[in-house]
């Protein structure tokens, strides 16, 4: 196998991985929690807080009452309830109905029969569908989504002969199938929403549950149809108006790289791939931790990667001889971003190493992290 089919092979894994890893139904932690507590109290520091408002499936969706009525209901009695945020958000997150991880996932593996290697048994639930609404309960056109984990076991089911998941698992076949089943929440032909009634969510969920759940779990036992609806309320409406941060709880396939990864990996199954030197260095970054193990190949003509933190290699020449050049004051960048904090000993060296020019450095480089833990700070660093 040559370096570009070995590249595809791994965007492909990374985009199924990617595409497939829903997260777990939206809940309120208890630090959530206890900061609505102080914000019933008025003694809540922040300028805006995250409601979340349990629904249950006897009125929910089998109920006797409209339900977009009893959304304004909702968001209305926050306004008493907090009255020290009496600006609401102008979309409400919704997600309907739960299902065990492991459920899915067992079933996964029957269809590609391959056993989970994971010790323990996923505990967690997620969300059969999501959608978005206004503060008079009427649907948010463009949001509708249902779990890519059901949809794409469903596709499998229906195309089990199908060379290519990544092509029959696609993001566009994905948005397609929610377009079309989107038209039940909408006016006729227009882009309208329509408010949530029981009966709209009644045939919805009938919706959903014969064009999908039917082949894949079998059993209606198996869900649990309660929901949540989660609202944001502000101090201000300045407050409101500065808010950017996106929220996605009822985004169930919300990836930042799925679409990305997929046009990578079809630009790289492509003829011709592989003829610019960027290319080049991109199929040797996909490959650099594999070619570094199977040197026999010769597809990684770098020098071998020096691991800092390797507490066997502490001391040691290498590590020393990296760490002293890495840091040398001729190896200090000439510019920094304006700010009041200086990076920390292993984000300048980060730095210096992707801004010096030695001849082990190569011209892609990736930053990983939980959120908080400076990797925009970083990047900041070397674009100045």
């Amino acid at each position: 196998m040559d370096k570009q089919t070995f590249s595809a092979d791994i965007l492909k894994y990374w985009y199924l991985l990617e595409f497939l890893s829903q997260p777990d139904f939206p809940y309120q932690d208890n630090a959530e929690k206890e900061e609505c507590h102080k914000a019933q109290k008025g003694t809540s520091k922040r300028k805006q807080i995250s409601v979340f408002q349990d629904l249950k499936a006897d009125s929910l969706i089998f109920g006797t009452s409209d339900f977009h009525v009893a959304i304004a209901e909702i968001i209305e009695k926050q306004s008493h309830t907090y009255r020290h945020y009496p600006v609401a958000s102008d979309a409400s997150e919704l997600c309907i109905g739960k299902i065990k991880r492991e459920v899915l996932v067992k079933r996964l593996e029957c269809l590609s029969d391959q056993k989970s290697k994971s010790p323990e048994k996923k505990s967690s639930v997620v969300a059969l569908v999501g959608l978005k609404c206004d503060q008079n309960g009427t649907y948010i056109p463009g949001s509708f989504n249902v779990s890519p984990l059901v949809w794409g076991i469903h596709r499998l089911i229906k195309h089990q002969k199908s060379a290519d998941y990544t092509v029959l698992l696609s993001t566009d076949a994905y948005d397609e199938d929610m377009e079309r089943l989107e038209t039940v929440l909408l006016n006729g032909g227009s882009r309208t929403g329509e408010p949530l009634t029981r009966e709209l969510l009644n045939k919805l969920v009938e919706v959903v549950w014969q064009t999908y759940l039917l082949d894949v779990i079998g059993s209606n036992d198996l869900v649990i149809w309660d929901g949540i609806l989660v609202s944001r309320r502000y101090t201000t409406e300045e407050t409101k108006a500065e808010d950017s941060e996106v929220y996605r709880e009822s985004e169930l396939s919300h990836s930042f790289f799925s679409k990305d990864l997929l046009m990578v990996s079809r630009a790289v199954v492509s003829m011709g791939f592989g003829g610019s030197s960027m290319q080049q260095e991109l199929l040797d970054y996909i490959c650099g931790p594999y070619a570094e193990v199977h040197p026999e190949l010769g597809w990684n003509e770098t020098a071998e990667r020096v691991d800092i933190f390797d507490g066997k290699a502490c001391g040691t020449s290498q590590q020393m001889d990296f760490l002293h050049d890495r840091f040398e004051i001729s190896n200090a960048p000439h510019g920094k971003w304006p700010s009041r904090f200086s990076p920390a000993l292993m984000q300048q060296l980060a730095i210096n190493s992707c801004w010096c020019s030695v001849p082990e450095n190569q011209t892609i480089f990736s930053v990983n992290g939980p959120p908080g833990t400076g990797k925009t700070t970083l990047l900041k660093e070397v674009i100045a």
